[in-house]
């Protein structure tokens, strides 16, 4: 092999090297497969896993999620290959995926060919037997029939499917694996929002939910304690609304 030969070999390399980095996949974590039952275990799980979630700027996690009709696996890097993917983590017991989904739909129409738009369902929020926190003002109203924690990927996709039929949602459905390594990795407990380029880069990670879970520029939130308040601060979280970001990122398909 000539030294000219050698020295484009090195070059090309390089560059795949330094434009195609290779990102790690999702992983579960202490927390995973686990129902929670209490609050305790809810702020624990949040304030851990918060540490992983990546913020924008960052290069998205790359992992294996399932298509809940089939069970076919999906890399999750093929939902932002042709045009950027927005995911929406939540489930069926979850009080701000319950809430939101006509706004969901709504942009969903408004912004169809320019991104495409997937729930993440994951592990349930609040599952029959489970952490069943005071609900107050809308989410009071809000009828959640009672969900079990599934205990195998054939009953989450299940639950999935009865979801997205009990409310009618036009989303890219896909479900996290049971024993949770998506959600995990993206700090997606209880429910959470992002947006990530065709780059694979991430342009809008949402903050924590429920209490950060903006969908609309109408939407409401209850704050967080103060004490999570303060943790929440040290990660450079987005904090204006999916909505508020698409209408500036974006142009919608009128």
């Amino acid at each position: 092999m000539s030294e000219g030969i050698r020295i484009w070999i090195l070059i090309t390399s390089l560059v795949c090297y330094s434009g195609c980095e290779q990102k790690p996949a999702a992983e579960a974590d202490a927390f995973s497969g686990q129902t929670v039952y209490n609050r305790d275990q809810a702020v624990e799980i949040i304030l851990t896993r918060s540490k992983n979630a990546p913020v924008a700027g960052e290069f998205a996690l790359d992992g294996v999620v399932f298509d809940p009709s089939t069970r076919n696996e999906v890399e999750l890097s093929s939902l932002w290959k042709r045009i950027p993917g927005i995911l929406v983590f939540g489930s069926g017991s979850c009080t701000s995926s319950n809430l939101f989904n006509k706004d969901l739909n709504h942009l969903a129409n408004r912004y169809e060919g320019k991104a495409s738009f997937n729930l993440i369902y994951i592990r349930e929020a609040h599952p029959e037997g489970g952490f069943q926190p005071m609900l107050q003002n809308d989410f009071a109203n809000e009828e959640i029939p009672p969900i079990q924690d599934p205990s195998d990927l054939e009953s989450r996709c299940q639950a999935a499917l009865d979801f997205r039929k009990r409310k009618g949602l036009n989303l890219n459905f896909l479900v996290d694996d049971i024993d949770d390594p998506v959600a995990a990795s993206w700090g997606a407990w209880p429910t959470r929002i992002f947006v990530v380029g065709s780059d694979g880069k991430i342009l809008y990670a949402g903050d924590q939910g429920p209490w950060y879970f903006s969908v609309t520029k109408e939407g409401w939130h209850d704050p967080p304690p103060s004490f999570l308040e303060s943790e929440f601060r040290k990660r450079p979280f987005d904090r204006i609304s999916l909505e508020e970001f698409l209408e500036t990122h974006f142009s919608d398909k009128t």
